[in-house]
Parts: structure tokens; sequence; C-alpha cells
């Protein structure tokens, strides 16, 4: 090999190096510059309390979600017992019904007041009715209770005896006025009811 051939090839090496091309023929790829490090933001330590606090309170929420919710009791009071048809008020008490997880005012109610199996009010919370029966007769209300949850619970309560209505006020007038055309005629009440009734009244002079 001649030193001009030699001298050829060491040409071209040199040239390939300053390229960046390997003397394969493929180019060379240049290592990537690194960068600074990444900064990481670092939390505010949280103290002992605050931890155990949030630790209570994931422990109560999983209790919470793990525990069954059961159905509310329905309970409540009527009275008086006895009463007059048209006439008496009886109240109904719903606020002793109890829940597992829902306040008593928080409840939802519906009444059947003479317990023949139809509701006679809208679900409502609230919780107290007066009630007054057109008829007479025995008659036992019945309770639903409606927790948050749509689970129920109803009961019937003991019976209410309901009396005839009260026959109305009568009584009788004898007409005594001496001026008064009816004089001497008697007038009961019950003859006249509806109709305009003049009475006198007199009181012995001294």
């Amino acid at each position: 090999m001649s030193i001009q051939t030699i001298f050829c090839a060491l040409v071209a090496i040199g040239l390939c190096v300053t390229a960046g091309i390997g003397c394969n023929g493929a180019d060379e790829q240049a290592a990537p510059e690194s960068g600074p490090p990444a900064v990481t933001e670092q939390q505010e330590p949280v103290s002992r309390r605050e931890r155990l606090i949030r630790e209570r309170e994931e422990q109560v929420a999983q209790e919470r979600a793990v525990a069954e919710n059961e159905a509310p009791e329905a309970l409540f009071s009527a009275g008086p017992r006895r009463g007059w048809a048209g006439l008496s008020y009886i109240k109904l008490d719903a606020s002793l019904s109890n829940d597992d997880w829902d306040l008593s005012g928080q409840l939802r109610k519906r009444w059947d007041f003479d317990g023949d199996g139809t509701w006679d009010t809208p679900l409502s919370t609230r919780s107290r009715q007066n009630h007054i029966y057109p008829q007479e007769g025995s008659y036992r209300p019945r309770l639903l209770v409606q927790d948050a949850s749509g689970l129920v619970d109803s009961i019937v309560g003991d019976a209410i005896e309901i009396l005839p209505q009260c026959p109305p006020p009568d009584f009788a007038l004898v007409d005594q006025n001496p001026n008064s055309p009816t004089q001497g005629e008697t007038f009961r009440l019950s003859d006249e009811r509806g109709d305009p009734l003049l009475v006198w009244f007199a009181s012995p002079s001294k």
C-alpha cells in the first residue's frame, strides 16, 4: 500500500469523525444532556392528632358502609279512647316512632284512621294528627313509618270506641205572658228548630 493511499484513508476517517458519522456509515447519536434534577414538592408534616382524627373518620365511614340499616319502629299513642261521632277529637301522636339512623322527626308517616286498609293521609314528617270520626263504631287506627332509605314498618293501635252522635238539646217553654196572643201555649225547641222564637222573661216584683 502506498503512502498516498494511507494518507487518503486517514483523511477520510477524520472527516467521518468530524461529521458525527461512524466508520460503518451510521450516524452516531449524541447522548442527551442531563438537565437539573426534578424538584419534588414536600408535603407539610401532619400532626399526630390530625392523623388520628383522619384515621378515625375513615374507620367510622367504613363501619357505617358495612353496617346494615334496619327498618324503623312504628309507635303511636291515641286518646281519648272513647268519644262521640262528629264531635270528639281523637289525638294521634307518632313521635314515639324511632330508627337506628334517622331521627323521629325525619321519619315519614301516614295514617289509616279507621283501619279499613286505605291510607287516609299522604306520607309526611308530621307526627301528630287530630281526627273526628263521623260515624259511631269501633276503630283501630293504623300507622306506617318510612325512613330515608325507604324501609317501612306499620302498627295497628288499640280500638277506639265512638258513640252515637249526641242528641241536640231540647226543652219546652210555656208562654205565660198575659199580653201574648199565644198565652198558655207550649213551645218545644225541637219543633221550632230553624224558626225564630221570641221568648219573654219576667221576674216577680217585690
